[in-house]
Formats: C-alpha cells, sequence, structure tokens
C-alpha cells in the first residue's frame, strides 16, 4: 500500500522514468538474481525519489539477504540527496519522513527475516534487546530526516530551483572557474546504459568460470578480479599453466617455462558506456566507419554491436592468456590444438565445451529465448559477458561525478585544485578528455620497456605499430579512463609504476624518468625486475618520439593532482565489487582468488 502510494507521486515524466526503467527491472526480483543489480537498479534512476520508491518495493521480495541490501541501499540514496528527492517529487517533505520511517519500522521489526539474520549474529540478544536496539536505530534515522532544516512541510520547489539555491551557497571563485573549465572540455555525466537482466546473469557466471580457459584454470575474472578492483592488481598477469588455479593477483604463480602477459590488464570500469569506439592498449578492437573491425576480419561472426562485445571475443583465443599451448594438447587441452588463425574454430570448441552444460544450456535459453540452440554461438556469450561488465561495473556515483552533478560539496579543496591543474595547467586533459577521461587515442610517453614483449624477435612492445605497421605509431598506446584510477595500479600498458605520483611526475618529465628508472623501486614482482629493457639505444629511440610535457609537475601540484584523482574513486569500492562476485558456477569452477588445492 505504502509503496504504491509513493508510485501515485510522480509526475507524467517521472512515471515515464518507472515504466522504462523500473518495471524492465522486476526481473530483479528473481531468487537467482545477483545481489548487485539492485545496486545498478537504484543508482540508475536519475530520480532519487524513484530509487527510493523502487527500494521500498524490492523490500518484498522473500529472499532475507535481498531484503536487508534493498533496505540499506534505500537508506544511503534517502540521506544522500534528501533535499533533492522531495523536490523532484513534489510532496511535503514530512510526508517523506513519515513514510520512511514507518517502513524502516516495519521492515525492521516485524520481518522475520531480518530477526533470525539479526540474532544468527549475536545469539546472546534477547528479542527485547534485539527491538531496543532496532527501536534506537529508527529513531536515529528520523533524527537525520527530521535535520533537514531547508525542507519544510509545504511542497518542495522544483530540481532547478534548488540547484540554484546550492549554487548561491557553495559557488566560489575555484568552482566557477573549475565548471567552465569543464564545460569547455565536454565533461558531462557518464550514461550507463540498462542490460537484459538474463543476459547479465550468464554473463555473471561466465565471467567467473574457468571453463572458457583451455586448461581450464583460467577466468576472465583471472585478470579482472573484483578483489583487485577488475584488474589482476599486478604489473604484468599471469595466465593460464599456472601452478596454482584458482589464485589471483600475488598469489598466482607463474607455470615452468610459462611467459608473463606482455601488457597490463586494464581496469573495466564503465565499458558499458555508449561512448566507447575501442578496446585494447593498441586500440585493435575500434569502430571505423560506423563498422567495428578486429583481428578477426571476416570471420568475426554477426549480432556484435558494440566494442565492449567484440572485445570479450579474444582473451580466449589468446595462448597465453586463456587458450594454452600445443604442449597442452596432451593433458586434455583440446582449444590449444587449433590453429592461431582459426578463431571461428576455437569459438566453436569453446560453445561445444558449454552447451555440453544443461545449466548453461538452460541458461543461454533463457538469455536468448529467440535464438534457436542450433544457432548459439560464442558471440552470444560475449554479449553475455558484455552485459555484466557493463552493470557491474558502471559507476557513477564517485564524488567527482556528484560534483558534476552539481554537489559542490562533493570534492575537497584539494581535489578542486587539482582538477583545475588537469583541465587547465598541466594540460592532462589533452589526452585524458571527455567524459570517459581518455581521447581513445593512442600516445608515445617513453614508458621504460619490461617483460616478454609482443615482438618475439626483439622482445619489445611496439603498441600500435603491431596494428597499423605505421612507423608513426611506434610505441603508442592507447590513452587510459580514470574511473577509480586510485585503486587500479600498478599504472601503464606494462605496470611500469607503482604509485601514481610516479605517474605523474613521468608524464611531466619522460627522458628524467626513463633515464632514473629502477625496477626494483617499482615493481614488486621481482621476477619481473630481470625482464626490465635497460637499453639506452631502446630508451633513445623512444625518446624521439615521445610526447612530452614542458611543464614540471612537482611538489604541491603533484599532490593535488593525486587528490583528484582520488576523488574519481566510487564510495564503498570494495563492499559493492564484492557482490559482483557469484557463489557457484555451472561448471564448478569457480574463480574465487583462492588457489585450488587437493
Amino acid at each position: 500500500m505504502i509503496a504504491t502510494w509513493f508510485w501515485g507521486q510522480f509526475e507524467s515524466q517521472r512515471r515515464f522514468e518507472i515504466q522504462s526503467r523500473g518495471i524492465p527491472a522486476l526481473g530483479c526480483l528473481k531468487t537467482h538474481t545477483p545481489l548487485f543489480q539492485y545496486e545498478m537498479v537504484l543508482s540508475g534512476f536519475s530520480n532519487e525519489f524513484a530509487a527510493i520508491a523502487f527500494g521500498i518495493l524490492l523490500l518484498k521480495t522473500s529472499d532475507p539477504q535481498r531484503r536487508l541490501l534493498s533496505l540499506r541501499l534505500v537508506i544511503r540514496h534517502e540521506l544522500g540527496r534528501r533535499h533533492l528527492a522531495c523536490g523532484q517529487a513534489g510532496i511535503p517533505c514530512f510526508s517523506l519522513r513519515f513514510i520512511y520511517s514507518w517502513c524502516s519500522w516495519h521492515t525492521l521489526c516485524f520481518l522475520p527475516g531480518y530477526r533470525k539474520h539479526y540474532l544468527r549474529i549475536d545469539k546472546r540478544r534477547s528479542m527485547m534487546s534485539f527491538r531496543k536496539t532496532l527501536f534506537g536505530r529508527t529513531i536515529c534515522t528520523v533524527a537525520l530526516l527530521t535535520t533537514c532544516q531547508q525542507c519544510t512541510p509545504t511542497f518542495a520547489q522544483s530540481q532547478a530551483t534548488v540547484g540554484q539555491q546550492q549554487l548561491s551557497q557553495h559557488d566560489t571563485t575555484l568552482d566557477t572557474r573549475l565548471k567552465q573549465l569543464l564545460n569547455q572540455n565536454g565533461v558531462h555525466a557518464i550514461d550507463a546504459p540498462v542490460q537484459n537482466p538474463s543476459q547479465v546473469v550468464l554473463g555473471q557466471a561466465l565471467f567467473f568460470d574457468r571453463i572458457l580457459s583451455g586448461n581450464r584454470d583460467t577466468a576472465c575474472a583471472t585478470c579482472h578480479h573484483p578483489v583487485a578492483a577488475t584488474t589482476d592488481g599486478l604489473a604484468l598477469g599471469v595466465g593460464t599453466g599456472t601452478d596454482t588455479p584458482g589464485a589471483v593477483s600475488i598469489f598466482r604463480v607463474r607455470g615452468e617455462e610459462r611467459e608473463f602477459i606482455p601488457r597490463n590488464a586494464p581496469e573495466i570500469f564503465n565499458r558499458g558506456s555508449e561512448q566507447w569506439h575501442s578496446a585494447f592498449w593498441d586500440g585493435r578492437v575500434s569502430t571505423v566507419g560506423g563498422e567495428i573491425v578486429s583481428p578477426a576480419g571476416d570471420q568475426l561472426p554477426e549480432g556484435l554491436t558494440t566494442p565492449l562485445q567484440v572485445q570479450a571475443m579474444f582473451p580466449v583465443t589468446s595462448r597465453d592468456e586463456m587458450r594454452g599451448n600445443l604442449d597442452d594438447v596432451a593433458s586434455g587441452n583440446e582449444i590449444a590444438a587449433i590453429d592461431d588463425t582459426d578463431f571461428t574454430g576455437i569459438w566453436n570448441a569453446l560453445m561445444e565445451r558449454l552447451l555440453a552444460n544443461e545449466t548453461y544450456r538452460q541458461m543461454f535459453s533463457e538469455a536468448f529465448p529467440e535464438v534457436p540452440e542450433a544457432s548459439l554461438g560464442f558471440q552470444h556469450a560475449a554479449i553475455a559477458i558484455a552485459a555484466f561488465e557493463a552493470q557491474a561495473f558502471g559507476m557513477n556515483d564517485s564524488p567527482f561525478d556528484r560534483y558534476l552533478g552539481g554537489d559542490l560539496s562533493a570534492l575537497s579543496d584539494e581535489a578542486k585544485q587539482g582538477a583545475a591543474l588537469f583541465y587547465g595547467q598541466a594540460n592532462c586533459v589533452s589526452c585524458h578528455s571527455g567524459t570517459l577521461m581518455t581521447d581513445q587515442q593512442h600516445h608515445n610517453l617513453a614508458v621504460p620497456q619490461l617483460g616478454p614483449g609482443k615482438d618475439p624477435a626483439s622482445g619489445l612492445d611496439f603498441g600500435r605499430f603491431g596494428v597499423t605497421n605505421s612507423i608513426s605509431d611506434l610505441f603508442k598506446f592507447r590513452t587510459p579512463p580514470l574511473r577509480n584510477v586510485a585503486q587500479t595500479g600498478p599504472w601503464m600498458h606494462n605496470g611500469a609504476f607503482a604509485t601514481l605520483e610516479d605517474v605523474i611526475q613521468h608524464h611531466g618529465d619522460a627522458e628524467a624518468s626513463l633515464a632514473n628508472y629502477d625496477p626494483a623501486q617499482h615493481l614488486f614482482q621481482h621476477d619481473l625486475q630481470e625482464l626490465f629493457v635497460d637499453d639506452e639505444e631502446v630508451n633513445q629511440w623512444m625518446l624521439e618520439t615521445a610526447e612530452s610535457n614542458d611543464l614540471a609537475i612537482v611538489g604541491n601540484r603533484v599532490s593535488l593532482l593525486v587528490a583528484f584523482l582520488e576523488s574519481l574513486s566510487a564510495p564503498d569500492l570494495t563492499e559493492r565489487l564484492h557482490w559482483t562476485m557469484p557463489t557457484s558456477v555451472p561448471s564448478g569452477m569457480l574463480e574465487t582468488g583462492i588457489p585450488v588445492t587437493d
């Protein structure tokens, strides 16, 4: 009844948002739907009040764990922007307080699932102390709501008026200058397209399942694990053939005679944005003339519409990353026996594995009901993986994102000064431009060469040149995006630097940084330190075409830029990423991050 009353308060455009985004999201009420989807649904609403209302609907689910998460998210949204919530809904603020406190008390005190969960945490508490504790929490919640000095028992003002009030209260010279810079550079709120829930569920299973690797010891999550902020936390990763299957990051040990993966595993935040037109460090997947080009050429199946979907087709074809070597065939790796250029054969063999599993057959049927089983291909697996990545790792509520949304208090003064440098005098925006904070172009920054390289003859990594064969592209790599960058080190295309300070100083003076580079100082992977290319001729070769920044970025400027970069991190990131992990996968080979033991 209460949730129905909420629903009826929206204006016509608010009803449209609920109909277009809320109703399809009711699929989240399914008990097998990943918990992280609840948060994605709530954060996806531009209207905070809509998020609260839909959260209350989610409280009706019979699963206690999901009911608890829904309540927590409702509280987060309400306490986060309660002024705007009242204004956008067009209802008396005191009504919102009453309804919210009533729902909190009703949910906490009278739903048996919560009572059972609470008592399981601390069995020593009696029912009376349980009710008193909850009553105290409810009183605190109501007190927080009633401390709103700007809301009165009258119909709240429109969103535009609230925004004007915020500007008048918080605007400063620094804010004015920063907003001008942001507008000049076209920096706006990042988009987060809604994904098909059934495809997200399938994609989550595939993302964490080692069945996709030839040796069944590596998953997508191995190099992009939530515990490492969608990376592996390594300068260069350890792929298939490991001595510690199931382990990630520093706990993953290279197998005998196995090479490091030549390039750093990039983070995968916000890859669902429609603004992306390329993938990989060398841009070998990119949109050209409205069509997506890739290493597979004409072998690329139809139906793939985004660079993210196409990108998901290729890690399984890499011998170092997931497919395995010819020597692995004797151990039951049928994928490794296929020729390197036969992409179709590799993908078909993987689909045979997947469809041999009854659970996966059912999940594919639910995700792609219009596709007969005989017509299913690995492109459908890639579409599902991309849907999961876009939904699970799409985040747009960092302090910087909230600042873009009009909350001028979201950034500290240091972060604002760093942002003014970033978009102004330091000119970081020349490459880290736009809403995605990347121009998606390729640049030579004279980054130290280390690792096995991509060129077998020289042991070097020539970057974009390996795709275009153009001399002008030597040593060029794509500009990385920066959301959550403070959590995704080591940085650069080969993880050469272990701190953001070192990255910034290298940008300021690449020649000095390259000359003084000490692998023992920057690389904690001891067996990688010996693969540093300490060659003066190679360094000069890179510097000849390197893009330099003549502005000295030292001292306080470095700390201010770091403060800004840290403001790009989403709140509660570790906890939120935890919810993206499943408890099991159909094959039983879940990439937990913990070594598998006999």
